[in-house]
């Protein structure tokens, strides 16, 4: 636990400055974790630290991704909203029919956002892997 805590006071940098040594141990651990997998995220001052050191390509890719989430999750709000719409809609066929069509489009809204999530993933994973190649090669 100790050792992380060492690197850091070697850098010019401290980045757990204003941090107690508890909570700067579980940042590092965090990050390495994070780091070890490929995986950048914004939940703390780990993910943090850790989007600043990472490359452009990642950058991108998470940025896509969180854009991607949140059109996911808007798109999966439709469909709840369509569902709970035509439930209370009471006999009323024109509420169903306008609850059924928002679903569907809903539907086919999630699924290409679905696709372009996984697609990106693809890319930017391919890309990094390149990149990650490449440098291998010319350090040989």
């Amino acid at each position: 636990m100790i050792m992380p805590l060492a690197s850091l006071q070697a850098q010019d940098h401290n980045p757990c400055e204003d941090l107690d040594l508890d909570d700067c141990q579980r940042d590092i651990m965090n990050a390495i974790g994070g780091a070890s997998y490929g995986q950048v995220g914004w939940g703390d001052a780990a993910s943090i630290f850790a989007f600043q050191a990472a490359t452009l390509t990642q950058k991108i890719g998470l940025i896509i991704n969180m854009i991607l989430s949140f059109l996911g999750i808007v798109f999966l709000g439709l469909i709840i909203y369509s569902g709970y719409q035509w439930m209370i809609a009471a006999g009323n066929e024109e509420k169903v029919k306008e609850s059924i069509e928002r679903m569907i489009r809903a539907i086919i809204g999630l699924t290409i956002i679905v696709s372009a999530y996984v697609l990106t993933n693809f890319v930017v994973t391919r890309i990094q892997t390149s990149n990650q190649t490449q440098q291998e090669q010319k350090a040989s």
